[in-house]
């Protein structure tokens, strides 16, 4: 498993972005965000994985970002599964 982007071939580390690109853009929308922060950060889980956040600036963190500040805000089982499905259609339209 990678755990660096330079790691990726070409044909992989492209289509990620493509990805980041398409989720972020419909996460904007979506969410009404005032802008969306892409990062590859992953000290404690090595494997290479991506964030899209999308940021309000009435959020608690605003504007620093989002890990290890503010009060965690544990999602209900039904909004977890409806903010999944809204993911996953996002992808089937890739």
């Amino acid at each position: 498993a990678a755990t660096e982007l330079h790691e990726l071939d070409d044909r992989i580390a492209k289509s990620l972005w493509v990805m980041a690109r398409h989720l972020g853009r419909a996460l904007k929308t979506h969410c009404k965000a005032v802008k969306i922060n892409t990062a590859a950060i992953g000290n404690l889980i090595p494997q290479l994985h991506c964030h899209i956040v999308a940021r309000h600036t009435n959020d608690e963190a605003w504007p620093h970002p989002v890990w290890g500040r503010g009060a965690l805000h544990p999602l209900t089982n039904v909004t977890k599964a409806a903010r999944l499905l809204t993911i996953q259609s996002w992808l089937g339209k890739m």
